[in-house]
């Protein structure tokens, strides 16, 4: 199963993109974490968090994939291109539809956009949950059907989704204990997020043959 260049750069951005997404917003943010992912948005990250997040939508979709069925024996439910079209929807949802700011954002927010109202946020939750939930279901069941994929791969493949669907799984729980008292650390959240970005962007980039990055191509060709 080969995917023109095109589509292989395009799997490599996500990649990269979702890998340096935490990183890049710690950074650009003075060196200062959020609560949530989410919550750089009313930061001075605010910008890097709305353009990547647009970008993620994007890019998946201008991706195609796979058409759906293309090997004998196959029963897949989706093809790629919805799959795809569906985490490009959420992520900009997930952007349109920022979180709560929380308490005291009527006289401390000074973004145009900023709420704290609990349907709004919850509406932010379920999309942000659903294109997380969308990524490692591309990483588990798409792309590990090429049945002459190396052995390493289809490993880290199953095991990038189990990771992000875990994380979605422990955020849940998180949210529900805060909300009944009990809250284990403030960053929680971040750090669940963190954990599911760079297990789906890790599993997009090696899907995207990171050995043809120009780079390292020039690191090759000394």
């Amino acid at each position: 199963m080969h995917l023109n260049a095109s589509y292989q750069t395009l799997r490599r951005l996500l990649g990269e993109l979702g890998i340096l997404l935490p990183v890049t917003l710690y950074i650009v943010n003075g060196f200062k974490l959020e609560p949530s992912i989410s919550q750089f948005y009313y930061t001075q990250a605010g910008t890097v968090f709305t353009g990547i997040l647009i970008s993620f939508g994007l890019f998946l979709f201008t991706y195609r994939g796979h058409r759906k069925n293309k090997l004998p024996g196959q029963n897949e439910w989706v093809s790629d291109n919805l799959l795809t079209n569906i985490g490009g929807v959420l992520a900009l949802i997930t952007v349109v539809i920022p979180t709560a700011y929380g308490e005291g954002w009527q006289t401390d927010c000074r973004h145009p956009l900023c709420h704290d109202v609990h349907w709004i946020n919850l509406i932010h939750l379920v999309a942000a949950a659903g294109f997380l939930a969308v990524m490692g279901g591309m990483a588990y069941f798409k792309f590990t059907l090429n049945p002459d994929e190396v052995k390493w791969k289809l490993i880290l493949f199953r095991s990038s989704g189990i990771i992000v669907w875990s994380s979605i799984l422990l955020m849940a729980i998180y949210i529900y204990l805060r909300n009944e008292g009990l809250e284990w650390f403030p960053n929680a959240i971040f750090w669940g997020e963190t954990m599911a970005l760079v297990a789906f962007g890790t599993s997009w980039l090696v899907n995207g043959h990171p050995d043809e990055m120009w780079i390292l191509e020039q690191i090759k060709g000394k």
